[in-house]
Parts: C-alpha cells; structure tokens; sequence
C-alpha cells in the first residue's frame, strides 16, 4: 500500500485528473508501421466494449484498411485482407452511439450507415484532420472511442494516408477507395494492400486508487478532524507514486 500527503487543493486536482484520464492502450499493428491508440472508456464506455470484444477474438487481425480519402479519414475493420475476395468480417449487433468527445486530428471513431446513429458494428475510422465540424453535426454525431498516442503513431497513420488510391480503382464497391501499395495496373496482389495485422492491447500501469476510508487530515490520528484551510491531508491507496519513501527528515514536512 501506497500514501501520499497533499495539501487540499492537491487532492481535488488529482481526483479530477484520475476523472479525465484515458483507458488501456492498443496497438494497431500494420505493414507500414505501429499505431498506438489510447482508449477512451469514459467518454464511450460500450464502444469502447465493443471495439475489445473485436479486438480479442482477433477478428481484427489480417484485415484491410479498405477506403482513403484525402485529408479527411483512413476507414478498416471491416474486411479481411484476402484476395480476391476481400471477404466480410462478421458483425456483432449494432452498438448504441456514444458522441461525447470531438472528431480532432489523430482520433479513432465508429463508422456507421447513413441516418441511423446507432447503426456502428466492427468498422472504424482515424481522423486525419479537424472534422469536427462535420462528423460531429451529422447522424448524431461519431463516436470518438481513442486517440492516438504520440507522434510516432500519428507519423504512421499518415504513411498510411499517403497511400495512393487509384482513380479509377481496380475493384468495385465498397473497394472503390482501397488505397494501394505499389500498384501499377492489374490484378491486386496481397502487396498492394494496407493491412491490420494484429491489435493487441499492451501492458498498462494500473491507475491510481484511494483505498476505502483512505483520505485522513494529518491530524487525525491525534483527534483533529477538521481539514483547515491549507491544511495537508494523507490519502492512503495504490499505486498513488511510482517509488515509496520513509517517513522522515524533509519528506515528513512536506519536501
């Protein structure tokens, strides 16, 4: 077990950020590069479920990113990547929209068909730039369900973005977006496609947790319950600090 002692507004910043902060962390692993992604469980808790549920039954795994468009989004998740066929991922029911957070550059959101919000089953799109002002206004609104993590991340989903897609496209719809690697006219080859190869969700920290009855003043084991204004508080919990230290010398007054 873990303590930690903070003044009072210490804690209330800290329990808003333990409110705030995102969930476990996947990786999108594909032919042209890692895209970590933070989960957002929430802002989209059952999308989010949802998303896993895919995730860990690998149904995810080998399949196609199978529509770019420019300066807009890179879509997948929704077939396999076998040719000649493409063939369809099998879809779990429809999943109910969770619009919450806003469709920014490097977010993660449910595609779904048009005029039924809660229409979103295995497909899924990274935003390649601000369009909240147009998924966010329209069939009640995209369920953001991640971000992506960092800039070495965000580097891939734009390798991917600049794929070229053929115009016009060697394959009918819904393939008529398909970017290709490569490709030079023809029948498609397995090299030519952006592929999914596995996600897999890493190991995370666990976060922090305050034990039940775990926020005291300092002075409570004296008898002083009463917090004063700038008054420290000891909070006792798990994983509050990543080393533990004794209790003595400058760190006991507040260091």
């Amino acid at each position: 077990m873990n303590f930690r002692i903070f003044p009072l507004l210490a804690l209330m910043a800290g329990l808003v950020c333990a409110q705030t902060s995102g969930g476990p962390t996947v990786r999108f692993q594909t032919n042209l590069g890692n895209i970590d992604v933070v989960l957002l469980p929430g802002s989209a808790p059952r999308t989010v479920e949802n998303f896993l549920r895919y995730m860990n039954r690998k149904a995810y795994d080998n399949s196609v990113f199978h529509r770019s468009v420019r300066n807009f989004i890179v879509q997948g998740g929704g077939f396999q990547a076998t040719l000649p066929n493409l063939p369809a991922i099998p879809a779990d029911p429809p999943v109910v929209n969770e619009f919450r957070e806003s469709n920014l550059r490097g977010t993660i959101a449910m595609a779904k068909l048009g005029d039924n919000p809660n229409s979103a089953t295995n497909q899924w799109f990274f935003n390649l730039a601000d369009n909240s002002g147009n998924l966010n206004n329209q069939n009640g609104g995209f369920t953001v369900f991640g971000r992506v993590a960092d800039a070495a991340s965000l580097a891939v989903m734009d390798r991917i973005a600049a794929v070229p897609v053929p115009s016009p496209g060697p394959l009918p719809a819904p393939f008529n977006e398909i970017p290709l690697q490569n490709y030079t006219g023809g029948a498609v080859q397995a090299s030519n496609l952006v592929v999914v190869q596995s996600i897999t969700q890493l190991t995370t920290v666990p976060p922090p947790a305050i034990s039940e009855g775990g926020v005291q003043t300092a002075g409570a084991f004296g008898g002083f319950r009463t917090a004063a204004p700038g008054s420290y508080l000891e909070i006792y919990g798990s994983n509050l600090s990543e080393e533990t230290r004794s209790w003595e010398g400058e760190f006991a007054n507040g260091v």
